[in-house]
């Protein structure tokens, strides 16, 4: 599995959970330069081609990445429903 570091996990969070980078930087007291960054960062550790791949890649249990980037509680919310809400 990819190995995030901490900034990386929650901005992911937030951006495969539909937060734009201007709502990510406001949320996390960061520059959007620095969003985008991280992003950047955790899509290459992945994998992914951009924030769609990433989210599809975070919601499918196949791909085991639901807990260390939503966290236990919204990974098994996904696993019920399908979804993050």
């Amino acid at each position: 599995p990819a190995a995030f570091s901490h900034r990386e996990r929650e901005v992911l969070r937030l951006a495969v959970t539909g937060h734009t980078n201007y709502e990510i930087a406001r949320t996390l007291f960061l520059a959007e330069s620095t969003v985008k960054s991280h992003l950047s960062s955790a899509y290459r550790k992945l994998g992914a081609g951009g924030r769609s791949d990433a989210a599809r890649m975070v919601f499918d249990p196949d791909e085991g990445l639901a807990d260390m980037v939503l966290g236990p509680a919204a990974s098994d919310r996904v696993a019920r429903e399908g979804h993050a809400a």
